[in-house]
């Protein structure tokens, strides 16, 4: 009652009116996000460790609409996301760039759980109003105080030691948990604009920081590539924000046009197997039909394999749901992948989403052990015994 006479309602919602007067009408049904509630409904279910950054979700945006479509195999949403210029929402970051081409999926291993990705058209000018952003969080004076004594401690430039050779993808990849520890299975992985730039610029900056700590360069090899320790933790999240938090250290190799990052050497020797075996999400079959339903290029793309984050369930859920999620996973396994875009598209953000369902799902098998193959087959399989 004291809702209805306060006078304020949707209707008189400027942002809101922007979404709602796309929604279409021969559609299953709509579905609306009010950006500035919704972490006090996710906290709800939410492990008590992620609600600081559950809470960031209410300054992502102002308002989705969504169109929803039911298929035999999946639910499908498209609509527009509404950032309003005057806010200082995250979204907004994204409102000059150009949407681009969702590429790194050549190099990321099938296995992956988790997926964040941004696509940027032009990095320096991302990153000025990202620091525009921090502002508004009340969190740019201590982003500038720890790069300052990073400069003056190593003599170095540590913002231009990376942005001068990110290109136009930068993702967070959490690939199949080995062990309860998610940070074991992070991975940050940048699009270069030049290989050999990106190179010389990281081994510079490693050297830097080998000299003034009087420590000798730590390098390992492994299947030709060369795996360097950049001993500067938390770098990562600094300059790339929150969402890469759980890369506390700084292991780099480079594959193919990509700087890929990890917490160790073995999460590092981990990726690069499954790139040589071509075990790669572009490959995997299953997640080729899924992106029939998601555009290939995105200002940002969400993308969770849900059997592969059910085994790590307790690292976000609450307890109680965590437990329920292992007895009922048999269930949940069959909502097979999950995928958010948003992109921008002239003052709103087109979004589209799609939730695949698989009610033939079944557990993955693993190999006992595994080889690659280096040439065609000569004849078909045969099964033996006591060979």
């Amino acid at each position: 009652i004291r809702q209805l006479k306060s006078g304020v309602s949707f209707p008189k919602d400027k942002n809101f009116n922007k979404v709602i007067s796309t929604a279409g009408k021969n559609v299953d049904g709509n579905f609306y996000v009010n950006y500035k509630k919704f972490p006090g409904l996710l906290n709800n279910f939410a492990n008590s460790t992620l609600h600081e950054q559950i809470s960031g979700l209410s300054d992502f945006a102002d308002y989705s609409g969504w169109d929803v479509t039911i298929k035999p195999s999946s639910l499908l949403f498209s609509g527009f996301t509404q950032a309003n210029d005057s806010s200082n929402s995250f979204l907004n970051l994204f409102s000059k760039q150009d949407p681009e081409e969702i590429e790194m999926t050549k190099i990321i291993p099938s296995k992956t759980a988790f997926f964040f990705f941004m696509g940027v058209s032009d990095v320096k000018a991302f990153h000025r109003n990202y620091k525009i952003y921090l502002n508004y969080k009340q969190k740019l004076q201590a982003y500038e105080q720890y790069i300052e004594e990073i400069n003056k401690k190593y003599h170095v430039n540590i913002e231009r030691s990376f942005l001068d050779w990110i290109k136009n993808e930068i993702a967070l990849v959490i690939t199949d948990p080995s062990s309860a520890s998610i940070a074991d299975n992070s991975y940050a992985i940048l699009r270069t604009a030049g290989i050999s730039d990106a190179e010389n610029s990281l081994n510079a900056l490693t050297d830097s920081i080998c000299k003034k700590n009087s420590e000798k360069k730590d390098t390992a090899h492994y299947e030709e590539y060369v795996l360097t320790h950049l001993n500067l933790p938390g770098i990562l999240p600094r300059i790339l924000g929150w969402q890469f938090d759980k890369l506390t250290d700084t292991y780099f190799t480079t594959i193919d046009d990509y700087v890929v990052f990890a917490n160790s050497l073995k999460a590092l020797k981990n990726f690069i197997h499954d790139f040589e075996h071509n075990k790669t999400l572009e490959k995997d079959k299953g997640y080729r039909s899924f992106m029939e339903n998601i555009s290939g290029e995105a200002n940002i793309y969400i993308y969770a394999a849900v059997p592969r984050v059910l085994s790590s369930s307790a690292n976000f859920l609450t307890e109680e749901l965590a437990m329920d999620a292992l007895h009922q996973q048999d269930r949940f396994r069959k909502f097979d992948k999950i995928g958010v875009q948003f992109s921008s598209n002239k003052g709103l953000f087109y979004s589209n989403a799609c939730i695949s369902f698989n009610s033939m799902y079944g557990h993955e098998l693993k190999p006992q052990w595994e080889t690659q193959l280096d040439t065609s087959f000569h004849f078909q399989p045969y099964l033996v015994t006591n060979y």
